[in-house]
């Protein structure tokens, strides 16, 4: 057995441990961050060309990089919870190893820093619309009449429905679900795409995103709405036009029209003008489906 020496054996090493990076990507985070004197920076495009530095180099190394929002107020909370020195730099590691990190990261593959930055921020705010639509359905208690758990009920219901739509959907075509909600003063929004080959064969499914979307479903369907539910299907081929069905979530799905599909389209929301319908789309109307799909009466 061949003896590594101590250089290689390092280098070996530090490819198997993992490395978190927490990026600040708005200027107005950063002069927060600037006010801490332990801060190495001044000016947040010399930050974001360190920043950059730092990733294509542990790339070129071969390590395994985590990326992560770093937010200076969380920061700040975090460390007033737990009586540490937020100036401090091991605090900060601390911070985005944790904290950060289980909520909005991803993994560095070489991205340009716009991309990471916007991909941060989707992933930013779908936890915060999962977190937000979680807590809303535990708050929702059980039902005075029967007991059951309302916002479990709904959730239920809500992976139904996801799985009938899914069904829906022909073989060799993709698939991707928009829904929206409004509640307590907030519009939310969940996506969901996937692929469906032949039979049930499901390609490109994302567990966490479905979790997300059959959560903010499922506030839906337990509050009433208002809110909607659109499905877009891409044949494979691009032999045959994209259709888009659309739903109203009440207690249930109600399908729109094709003549509301399209209204809802093609209709700029803060002027009432026209839009163009896209080019090779159909505007459809939702369909029926399973009457077990609707959530069950509770008496509120």
């Amino acid at each position: 057995m061949t003896k590594l020496d101590s250089e290689t054996t390092a280098r070996l090493l530090q490819a198997e441990v993992a490395t978190f990076v927490g990026i600040i990507i708005d200027p107005v985070d950063f002069h927060v961050m600037r006010r801490l004197t332990s801060f190495p920076f001044d000016d947040y495009s010399t930050y974001i060309h360190h920043i950059e530095d730092l990733l294509r180099n542990n790339a070129a190394q071969g390590r395994h990089t985590i990326v992560a929002l770093f937010d200076p107020e969380g920061y700040a909370e975090f460390c007033g919870e737990r009586s540490l020195d937020p100036a401090d730099t091991a605090n900060r590691a601390y911070y985005t190893a944790t904290e950060a990190a289980s909520a909005a990261h991803l993994v560095y593959d070489g991205q340009d820093l716009e991309q990471l930055r916007r991909s941060l921020t989707d992933l930013a705010v779908n936890h915060a619309t999962w977190e937000f639509a979680s807590n809303f359905l535990l708050s929702l208690g059980n039902c005075a009449d029967c007991g059951h758990a309302v916002g479990q009920d709904a959730h239920a219901t809500a992976r139904g429905l996801l799985a009938a739509l899914l069904g829906q959907a022909e073989e060799n075509s993709t698939i991707h679900l928009v829904c929206s909600v409004a509640v307590e003063r907030q519009s939310l929004t969940a996506q969901f795409h996937v692929g469906r080959e032949t039979g049930d064969g499901l390609t490109g499914a994302d567990e966490v995103e479905a979790l997300r979307f059959a959560t903010l479903l499922a506030v839906g369907l337990a509050t009433g709405g208002p809110g909607g539910l659109s499905m877009r299907i891409t044949p494979s081929g691009g032999n045959s036009p994209e259709r888009i069905h659309g739903w109203r979530i009440l207690h249930r799905l109600e399908p729109l029209t094709a003549g509301e599909v399209f209204d809802a389209y093609c209709t700029n929301r803060d002027t009432g003008d026209l839009i163009a319908p896209e080019s090779g789309v159909d505007y459809c109307a939702g369909f029926d489906l399973p009457e077990d799909t609707e959530i069950p009466a509770h008496g509120h």
